[in-house]
């Protein structure tokens, strides 16, 4: 486990056990060495005071060998000097020879000339024999022995070091209970120093706790709560100047920002919901607009190809009400040339039978007449034939203008699209959908044009023929008033009439080829105008596709 694992509590926790600990140990090595240092400050003061006893043996010792005293006197001199001094807290020196005998004590006079090699301690130990074990060097014997003016012997740290010229250990020692007494008033203070230096740590960590981690404690529940979305977290701005006030300024701030940024994500979205419904009203009022335009251009084309499909109609029965007719002229003419051959006949014949020429005179007069009246009729009937072409000709530049403003209307439809963008894409194929009808109405419009003017050309052709034939039946019927005057002068105008009726027969013929001619016409007039009825009911098929293009944009549009 990591250390960032650790909650910051936690981490407070551990750096107060760890200086706990930390205190502790130093403690433990701290009461170590000044546990030794006690000890060697008591061993070098023993030492020292050794030493110092020691060079009055050399003194002494010196006194000796310069003559100035005797042996005897040199020692007991140097054991007097000896006796009376004192260090420490009354600490004293005795001294023994090497064999183990007391030779003076200046506390217990009693042991002077004694031989204490068999002396023991409370523990058993021969503590005495261990002293001349240094004979010839120095060194420190640790045991037991009563203190001065008690029976209860402590432990007892002495310093023994040999004075080889006179055969003498000098011994000093200091009680360890003073030592010991000495080690704990100093460890007493040392373990107070140690707990209120534990007890100031943990109060810090405390204070610590109170002013860092609670603070942080309650920045983590707000980000928290922050991050969750609540943005209404009260936390109040601290003034202080380290990390933690930086922070909890920071976090404050950052509610407000994202407060903040909360409403303006409510504003900007009831503005693109604003915006959006006004879009979609805007397209909605442009749908309306143009399906109405659009609609009421693929009515009035409907009702242009209804018009027009009606006057092909017309057209149609016109054409064939002629046709009839002109069948009724060949009739007529066939009848006329007949007469004409009976009138030949006739005349060869003039002399026997006037009154029979006279009769088919008359015939040929009333076949005339009527022939005329008809030829009249059939001009009048090409005559309304030309004028129903014209208004074609009017409807068909209706449908034209009609396409064009189409074609204009889907091209502002396509710029519109444009503009709209990615929501205009169903727009733009509507619109491209309804410029190429305006085309196809273009094209049939074209169409119906060159039917129409083929129309046109053979109505003009005919209403010429016409007056032609009426032309030569006018002649046949002022031929016919001259046979008839001429039967009555029929005696002396034979040669005359036999002229005048070959002239007739030529005549005759030739209205013939005429009423042929019109017949034609006027059948090719039927199929243009059979021809106009078609592409009318196209026209009409291409509106009803247009109206229905339009409902159809205009439902996708909505939706």
């Amino acid at each position: 486990m990591r250390i960032g694992d650790f909650s910051f509590q936690s981490k407070l926790f551990m750096i107060i056990s760890l200086s706990g600990l930390t205190v502790a140990v130093l403690l433990g090595l701290s009461l170590g060495i000044l546990n030794s240092a006690v000890l060697k400050e008591r061993q070098f003061a023993v030492q020292s005071s050794v030493d110092v006893a020691h060079s009055v043996l050399v003194h002494y010792q010196g006194l000796e060998t310069e003559g100035k005293l005797s042996h005897d006197d040199a020692v007991a001199a140097a054991l007097d000097t000896i006796r009376g001094l004192r260090y420490g807290d009354g600490e004293y020196f005795f001294v023994s020879d090497v064999s183990g005998v007391m030779m003076m004590h200046p506390i217990k006079k009693e042991l002077e000339g004694k031989n204490l090699n068999n002396i023991q301690d409370k523990t058993g130990r021969y503590f005495y024999r261990d002293f001349f074990q240094q004979s010839g060097k120095s060194g420190y014997v640790s045991y037991y022995w009563p203190k001065p003016g008690h029976d209860e012997a402590v432990e007892k740290l002495s310093y023994v070091k040999s004075f080889e010229p006179w055969k003498m250990v000098l011994i000093s020692g200091v009680y360890m209970d003073d030592v010991k007494a000495r080690f704990q008033d100093y460890a007493g203070l040392m373990i107070l120093t140690g707990t209120v230096g534990i007890i100031v740590i943990v109060i810090a960590a405390i204070l610590f706790r109170r002013h860092m981690v609670a603070p942080l404690n309650d920045i983590t529940t707000a980000i928290d709560r922050l991050l969750a979305g609540n943005t209404e977290v009260t936390l109040a701005a601290s003034d202080r100047r380290d990390e933690v006030g930086v922070l909890t300024t920071a976090v404050v701030r950052f509610s407000d920002t994202l407060r903040q940024m909360k409403a303006l994500e409510a504003s900007a979205a009831a503005e693109q919901e604003k915006a959006e419904a006004s879009q979609r009203a805007i397209l909605n009022r442009l749908a309306t607009q143009i399906e109405d335009e659009i609609k009421g251009i693929a009515q009035a084309v409907a009702t242009s190809a209804e018009n027009m499909r009606t006057a092909a109609n017309d057209l149609v029965t016109l054409s064939q009400s002629t046709t009839k007719q002109t069948d009724q002229i060949a009739q007529a003419s066939d009848r006329a040339t007949s007469s004409v051959q009976t009138v030949a006949s006739a005349a060869e014949e003039l002399a026997a039978s006037i009154r029979e020429i006279g009769s088919q005179a008359a015939t040929s007069t009333r076949v005339a007449s009527s022939a005329v009246d008809e030829a009249n009729k059939t001009g009048e009937q090409i005559r309304s034939l030309a004028d129903s072409v014209d208004q074609i000709s009017q409807v068909i530049n209706l449908i034209t203008d009609i396409a064009s403003q189409t074609n204009l209307l889907a091209l502002n439809a396509t710029i519109e699209a444009a503009r709209a963008g990615e929501a205009g894409k169903g727009f733009a194929v509507v619109a491209g959908e309804v410029k190429t009808l305006a085309n196809q109405t273009a094209q049939a419009t074209d169409s119906i044009i060159a039917q129409v003017q083929s129309v046109q050309t053979a109505t003009s052709g005919a209403v010429e023929a016409i007056r032609t034939i009426t032309a030569r039946i006018n002649e046949i019927n002022g031929i016919s008033s001259a046979i008839a005057a001429a039967v009555e002068e029929q005696a002396a105008a034979t040669r005359e009439i036999a002229a005048s009726v070959h002239h007739a027969a030529n005549d005759t013929e030739s209205v013939l080829a005429i009423t042929r001619t019109v017949s034609d016409a006027t059948g090719r007039v039927g199929d243009s105008a059979s021809g106009m009825s078609g592409a009318s009911e196209t026209l009409a098929q291409q509106a009803s596709l247009l109206d229905h293009k339009i409902s159809d944009f205009r439902s996708r549009l909505m939706s």
